[in-house]
């Protein structure tokens, strides 16, 4: 699966399984969904009859089955696997910001397939940063190759480092114009000022 979309070796599972609300692309993994969907099919037939060696046999094939009720896995447990790990730790609050996920769900509809696995790389913090090649090695150099000083995570090239001040100014741009453009396409007034932000020392 890594393969296919070309994510590093070490991308935690969680990123995968975990659900799109929690920051995660949501595939269903087989081999904790198909015990939880046999074990919920044994308690439908339990409760679709009031006989009560119907539920006699429905305990009798789990016991057969081997469940444990404390072992079956939550359908949170992928979530929880993301977030504790350090590449999902910043997804932890994505689960109460609805419109978070959306472009996970539509996929294919809203960008090519290209841009559509870069996306996922830039969600799941997987890009190719010194912090991120020198998971444990502690040995590796994790500075900005840049010279600022800081360590070189995807949080701190995007949003705070003085060296892609610029970019990220341009990107701010870019977003006001072509918000600009489609209010003015639907008949909506627009006005765009200019705004000159401060250098970041």
């Amino acid at each position: 699966m890594r393969m296919i979309v070309h994510l590093p070796p070490d991308t935690p599972l969680g990123f995968f399984f975990s659900s799109p609300r929690a920051g995660g692309l949501g595939v269903k993994c087989f081999t904790t969904g198909i015990p939880v969907s046999r074990y919920n099919m044994y308690l439908r037939l339990a409760a679709s009859s009031p006989d009560p060696s119907t539920l006699s046999i429905s305990r009798e094939w789990l016991a057969k089955e081997g469940f444990d009720l404390d072992e079956l896995p939550k359908s949170d447990s992928w979530d929880s696997d993301w977030w504790s790990s350090v590449d999902g730790a910043g997804c932890r609050g994505s689960a109460t910001l609805p419109s978070f996920s959306g472009w996970v769900r539509a996929g294919a509809r809203l960008m090519s397939r290209g841009e559509f696995v870069s996306a996922i790389k830039r969600l799941g913090n997987v890009l190719s940063t010194r912090s991120h090649e020198a998971k444990g090695r502690p040995e590796r150099l994790v500075l900005y190759r840049h010279g600022c000083q800081r360590p070189e995570i995807l949080g701190h090239i995007q949003q705070s480092c003085s060296v892609t001040h610029g970019w990220r100014v341009q990107r701010h741009d870019k977003i006001v114009t072509t918000i600009c453009k489609h209010l003015g396409i639907e008949g909506g007034r627009s006005s765009g000022n200019q705004t000159f932000l401060p250098p970041m020392a």
